[in-house]
């Protein structure tokens, strides 16, 4: 059977969310004081706008994570250049990098003395926003490939993990980077493999960029069953339609 490109990326979305499905009466819920939002997908693939979806419903990103604006973001990434460089960093110690993920199971060979390194870095950094025991909202596409650390790192404090994973056309992907990767597909299913394989024990929702842009309500919705207490959908209306311009997505598959 021949599969055409365009379908390529519904198989993807339909697989991922099936190992979800399949995963979730694994999830745990540690009944923490306090629960952490990690925002995962590729860059440029719809995270910057998930989170600022989020953050309208009621997900704090901090003002202590500057909300980095560019060209490709003009509304902000919802990341900070603490995080940034130090994920960075962690990646390259690994012999990683944004288009350079590890095999699965790496962090095996991963020394007891650097995976304490590691995650001590990542406590420092976490520490002033995971003190009061209430909702915190983190994204940076790469905690993909670092989730073992971040995962032990978060939960140090007693926190919840839920993770809101977004879904993109790894075509649109390409073009958003201004290159034409021909491995984009490869490189999108290894991002996809470390969330299901890494946070295979955590409580995820995957939710389409496509969807989130042209169905914003079902969406909401979904996320509000996934993370209870954020705003309806009928109570941030404004600010959504105000926030989510379709006219932003400049590249189609």
């Amino acid at each position: 059977m021949k599969i055409s490109r365009g379908t390529i990326p519904q198989l993807l979305f339909l697989s991922f969310s099936f190992c979800f499905v399949v995963l979730a009466g694994e999830s745990e819920n540690c009944s923490g004081r306090g629960t952490v939002v990690l925002v995962l997908g590729f860059p440029h693939g719809g995270t910057s706008c998930t989170a600022g979806v989020l953050s309208i419903l009621g997900v704090p990103f901090g003002n202590t994570f500057c909300n980095k604006k560019d060209r490709k973001h003009p509304k902000g990434t919802f990341e900070s250049h603490e995080m940034d460089n130090l994920d960075s960093a962690i990646l390259q110690e690994l012999g990683m990098g944004t288009f350079r993920p590890a095999t699965l199971g790496y962090y095996t060979k991963v020394s007891p003395e650097q995976w304490q390194s590691i995650e001590s870095r990542l406590r420092a950094l976490l520490a002033p926003r995971l003190q009061d025991g209430k909702l915190v909202g983190i994204k940076d596409p790469r905690i993909a490939m670092l989730l073992p650390f971040y995962v032990d790192a978060i939960r140090s404090f007693g926190y919840d993990i839920k993770v809101v994973t977004v879904v993109r056309n790894p075509d649109e992907v390409a073009e958003s980077l201004d290159q034409k990767r021909h491995d984009m597909h490869r490189l999108l299913c290894r991002y996809l493999a470390s969330i299901v394989f890494y946070g295979r024990e955590l409580d995820t929702i995957v939710i389409g960029y496509d969807e989130l842009l042209s169905d914003t309500e079902r969406i909401v919705g979904r996320i509000n069953e996934h993370i209870p207490g954020l705003r309806s959908y009928a109570e941030a209306r404004q600010e959504l339609d105000a926030f989510i311009d379709k006219g932003l997505k400049h590249h189609h598959a």
